[in-house]
């Protein structure tokens, strides 16, 4: 069966390579398993590039833990946020760039923690970062050559982070994402043969950390859901009118985007009886 799959994989590459739109650094997800594809300079042989990692197995990921929920926002407290990875080989190192849409927050330098990680602590001395404002790049190599990162099937902590509340931060929601960081690019998992694995990226759908106890759907942030709020979606969505007050409380249905579904999920709610606000998102 095995066998199977990676001849079928290997066929859809072939087929991909055919064409001028191959995609670079794509991780393409069968069942159980990740490969990627990607193309490369050109030569006489390989016109249009060639496969150059085929990693069957678990696909690698790196995901965020969460939600974080803050009822009442305060100055200068920190907000821990664990970074978890699951890898099917041994790594030699990573370089994790994160990006975070909100100056309600800061990372101060070295504050980040290994309690419990899954690096070596004979290793963790060469863990390294560089922070600018909104934009955290995390890395970390085995110069030793003799303590990798081991094989994790299952979801292990990789780091914690620590963020600071800044006094100007007010209630709102903060979405912590994958960033590209010149020079070192996206995320990238190194296993031990110094070969470039891109890895899965999670993180909550509702928001990486909520500050402030304001419940999904109070769009309008009146501390309550009502017929405003869906008067106030529709002026956001059809008449340019304000963006809602919690950054993703107006995706009340859980899509990953506002629209008119979400208007329609508000009215089934208030006046129908129907699922509360982000009730999908759990």
């Amino acid at each position: 069966m095995r066998l199977k799959v990676l001849l079928v994989l290997v066929a859809v590459c072939v087929a991909l390579m055919a064409t001028a739109s191959f995609a670079a650094d794509t991780c393409y997800v069968a069942t159980d398993t990740c490969y990627v594809c990607r193309t490369l300079v050109a030569t006489p042989l390989h016109p249009v590039g060639y496969i150059t990692v085929l990693d069957l197995g678990v696909c690698d990921t790196v995901r965020i833990g969460c939600p974080f929920r803050i009822a009442t926002v305060v100055s200068g407290d920190s907000i821990m946020v664990p970074i978890y990875v699951w890898n099917d080989e041994e790594l030699g190192g990573f370089s994790l760039g994160f990006v975070f849409d909100s100056t309600a927050l800061e990372i101060v330098k070295k504050t980040y923690d290994t309690t419990g990680s899954a690096i070596s602590s004979d290793v963790r001395p060469y863990i390294l970062e560089k922070i600018e404002a909104g934009q955290y790049l995390i890395g970390w190599a085995d110069f030793s050559a003799e303590n990798p990162l081991s094989v994790h099937t299952t979801a292990t902590l990789l780091i914690t982070i620590n963020f600071k509340v800044k006094s100007t931060a007010t209630p709102s929601t903060i979405v912590i994402d994958s960033a590209f960081v010149p020079p070192a690019g996206r995320f990238v998992l190194s296993n031990t043969l110094g070969v470039p694995l891109k890895p899965q990226f999670v993180h909550c759908r509702q928001g990486d950390i909520i500050l402030g106890d304001t419940p999904c759907g109070d769009v309008d942030g009146s501390g309550n859901i009502n017929i405003a709020d869906v008067v106030y979606m529709v002026n956001y969505i059809f008449k340019h009118g304000p963006p809602p007050q919690d950054a993703s409380g107006g995706d009340v249905d859980c899509d990953l985007s506002v629209t008119i579904a979400d208007v329609v999920y508000f009215i089934n709610y208030i006046f129908r009886g129907g699922p509360q606000p982000c009730f999908e998102c759990w």
